[in-house]
């Protein structure tokens, strides 16, 4: 690996390492930053693939120097332990002290920031652990977690299948040890894989070793036989670049448990250290070892369920049983379908209340009066047809160095979403018209802006106003490492100097459309993903859809529930290089 400034190899490592999201960017240099590190003839992270296990003399020569390493593993572990102890210092409730763990647990990780040995191979490698329905990830060389994502019986269920011989929800606690093999390319090159095993070994001794000291009173096992697609699934790893490595699990005596509560909106969530199920749930395996126990577990949680869920799993079944009687698979997809098509009865069935738009909506079509107003006017560019607009739109991932005027993502936002003209109707009068069809006239999208570096606008988050054009703000703050996390590493999302996200709000059709318009719904944002796009393209920009996010990350990141507000899509915005054209 060629030698670099020590500035920027620290611009790359922000790409690449993932630090959490108190990194502050130094000035970034696009073309080369984000190139030569996959161009470099003298060795990248893609050989890491190609070459992987082929650990010749010349592969060796490719490895960093002295320096290199140091800086990079002094980067990773100063940028974690800074943003854990601001976390705590603020009092977030998405990180947690080690104190809040009862006394045998925290000796039991212990080692996680009191073993040099262990410490120093947390760079290559995270553990979980998993406590009252938080999935935590233990930060190298401090007593402290930050919250990795929240726990819910869905997540329990996928876990529990991957561990076909063995009941998980028996343990009193689960530790995961999960490998990192984008960190352990940067100082071991095509032998990652090798030291994300090493590292893994050292890490899981080292509790083990705790865990069998004589006054622990914990019992511990280390789990290797697993389903990996099914454990990574769970734990929201991708199996290539994390992937779970080992499993821990801990039995002892029961103690309080008190981290910080989560703010949540999924009554799933569970409860216990290490519980894998709901209070009522996850008794069902242990009482019914005979013939009829998945029945008997099946009928437990449906006792459990609220009527809502009853009704809404009672619909399942009946779709899937028309499925199978028309001769296919009732696989989920089919499934699914068959629920939508079924959910016109409903529709038309139900009694007519949508002629009145209900009262918590009418806020929508009016515009925010504390929004920051736009500018209106557009910026001087020759005027194109719609043919030539289509055949020169490109995905474009490779933005000038740069802000973006503010002037030019006023006019994407107001030429494609922004409102065109009013009408009267569901009871109410001056309903907003749109640039874009939307069922019912109804509009299910928020359109949110990530603010990146775009001319006279702070960094952050805010949700553009369609009917006032202006931006309302929802979040300050650099967000780019948050949203490069939570897109699995797409680190050309790092310099776009705006990103807009594309949330589905089903309040606003649920209300008319019952169960169906969780379908029809996704129309709307595919029409304006499509005049954002154009637009952007009309004016000279390059954008580029991005479907691929962690959606449990994203949402919590921008402040949505995921539930009945959720994230459909990203859209990349900037004006492009001379290396930003794709297809």
């Amino acid at each position: 690996m060629r030698t670099r400034p020590e500035d920027q190899l620290k611009r790359m490592l922000e790409q690449t390492l993932i630090p959490p999201t108190t990194v502050t960017e130094l000035d970034p240099d696009t073309i080369d930053a984000t190139t030569s590190r996959i161009a470099s003839l003298t060795g990248s992270l893609s050989e890491a693939y190609q070459f992987n296990s082929q650990h010749t003399h010349a592969s060796f020569n490719r490895l960093p120097d002295a320096a290199t390493r140091a800086t990079v593993r002094k980067f990773y572990f100063e940028t974690t332990l800074s943003a854990f102890t601001r976390l705590h210092r603020d009092g977030s409730r998405w990180s947690m002290h080690a104190q809040n763990l009862p006394p045998r647990f925290q000796q039991l990780l212990s080692p996680l920031w009191s073993n040099a040995a262990a410490v120093d191979a947390m760079y290559t490698v995270d553990v979980l652990l998993l406590a009252e329905g938080i999935l935590w990830r233990s930060v190298p060389g401090a007593p402290g977690f930050i919250s990795e994502k929240q726990w819910s019986d869905v997540q329990a269920g996928e876990l529990q299948e991957a561990f076909p011989d063995r009941d998980l929800a028996a343990s009193d606690g689960l530790l995961f040890v999960v490998g990192h093999l984008t960190r352990a390319s940067y100082l071991t090159g095509d032998r990652a894989a090798r030291s994300v095993g090493l590292a893994a070994g050292v890490v899981a001794g080292a509790l083990f070793a705790a865990g069998a000291s004589a006054n622990s009173g914990i019992s511990i096992q280390i789990v290797d036989a697993f389903i990996d697609a099914l454990a990574n699934r769970a734990l929201g790893c991708d199996g290539v670049e994390r992937s779970l490595a080992a499993v821990l699990t801990l039995s002892a005596e029961s103690e309080e448990f008190s981290p910080p509560p989560p703010e949540t909106d999924d009554a799933t969530a569970t409860d216990g250290v290490g519980a894998l199920s709901g209070s009522t749930t996850d008794r069902a395996e242990d009482e019914a070892a005979g013939p009829g126990a998945e029945a008997l577990a099946v009928a437990v949680r449906w006792e459990a369920l609220p009527a809502s869920g009853r009704d809404a799993v009672a619909e399942a079944l009946d779709s899937a049983t028309d499925v199978s009687e028309s001769g296919q698979d009732p696989v989920l997809r089919r499934v699914a379908h068959r629920i939508f098509e079924r959910s016109v009865q409903e529709f038309f069935g139900a009694e007519q209340s949508s002629t009145q738009l209900p009262a918590d909506l009418v806020h929508h079509t009016l515009p925010d009066p504390l929004g920051i107003p736009l500018p209106t006017g557009d910026p001087d560019t020759e005027e194109a047809s719609l043919a030539q607009v289509l055949a020169g739109r490109r995905v474009v991932r490779s933005y000038e160095r740069g802000a973006l005027a503010l002037e030019e993502l006023s006019t994407v936002l107001r030429l494609a979403a922004g409102s065109t003209d009013t009408e009267d109707g569901y009871g109410v009068r001056g309903i907003p018209k749109f640039p874009y069809p939307s069922i019912g006239g109804l509009d299910s999208n928020e359109l949110g802006v990530i603010i990146n570096n775009v001319s006279g606008i702070e960094p952050g988050y805010y949700v553009y106003d369609k009917v006032g054009h202006a931006l309302s703000p929802r979040l300050k703050g650099d967000m780019r490492l948050s949203l490069v996390t939570a897109t699995f590493e797409s680190e050309w999302l790092f310099y776009a100097p705006a990103v807009l996200v594309l949330a589905n709000d089903q309040q606003k059709v649920a209300w008319k459309y019952k169960t169906r318009g969780y379908r029809i719904s996704h129309l709307d944002q595919g029409a304006l993903l499509q005049n954002l796009s154009l637009v952007a393209t009309a004016q000279g920009l390059g954008s580029c859809p991005v479907a691929g996010y962690f959606d449990e990350v994203l949402n919590r990141i921008l402040g949505y529930t995921g539930q009945d507000k959720f994230v459909a899509s990203l859209l990349a915005l900037g004006r492009p290089n001379r290396l930003g054209h794709g297809g």
